[in-house]
């Protein structure tokens, strides 16, 4: 299977290439090592995109009733919520953007589809082909994320903030998942114009690219916060 739309941009990085739930992902640049150091001491720029995507969609109230019968929780504008192994993004009151590794977003979908049977006037859509997954991980990543102009100036998103982009990625979405930790959802047509535009803003900090086995190690050693 393809590696997604950024597949030639990671090969001309020297991406060394893996399988992950039937995907061609990015495994490493080089060193694993390397890019695990990268990511605790700098800034490491990363392909999520073989992550799945789902929507929720409908009423605010259909919206709301789904997410409240698979969650227990409410979603707050402006605020993800970490629950059953995905970020829950709320965009609007009408729309939910569920992101988690493939295996668990393919999971929720079925979950979803049967909880939206119960809610007229919600739907669940798999969107997983039509976003990308950029990540930006390491100590300077909120630095990186505001002088590429996602953010306004004064703005430096805390843990489980999910706001959408300013103009340079628009119509991007931003996940702030843990202090050091960044992802950015943009269409997939849009994918490599957002790639390259982190790249050049994080050149000043040392950005590197960072494979999904240093991702994993890191990953293992400290989870992402939780904010269920």
């Amino acid at each position: 299977m393809s590696g997604g739309v950024l597949e030639e941009t990671l090969i001309t990085a020297g991406a060394a290439f893996t399988t992950r739930a039937g995907v061609r992902v990015a495994a490493h640049f080089g060193s694993v090592a390397a890019e695990m150091a990268v990511c605790r001491h700098g800034v490491g720029l990363s392909d999520r995109s073989d992550d799945g995507t789902i929507e929720l969609r409908g009423t605010p109230e259909a919206v709301a009733a789904v997410v409240e019968r698979v969650t227990g929780e409410r979603l707050v504008p402006g605020r993800a919520l970490r629950s059953c192994g995905a970020w829950w993004c709320p965009v609007t009151r009408h729309r939910v953007l569920v992101v988690a590794e493939r295996p668990a977003a393919a999971d929720l979908g079925a979950v979803l589809t049967a909880a939206a049977q119960l809610a007229p006037g919600a739907s669940v859509m798999d969107l997983t082909d039509d976003y990308a997954a950029i990540a930006l991980v390491g100590p300077w990543a909120r630095r990186v994320v505001r002088d590429a102009g996602l953010l306004p100036t004064a703005l430096m998103p805390l843990p489980g903030a999910f706001l959408p982009a300013t103009e340079t990625v628009r119509p991007g979405l931003l996940l702030c998942e843990d202090v050091d930790r960044l992802l950015l959802l943009v269409p997939a047509a849009r994918a490599r114009t957002a790639w390259t535009h982190l790249a050049a803003a994080g050149r000043a900090h040392g950005v590197t690219c960072v494979g999904r086995e240093a991702l994993e190690r890191l990953h293992a050693v400290a989870p992402p916060v939780s904010l269920s």
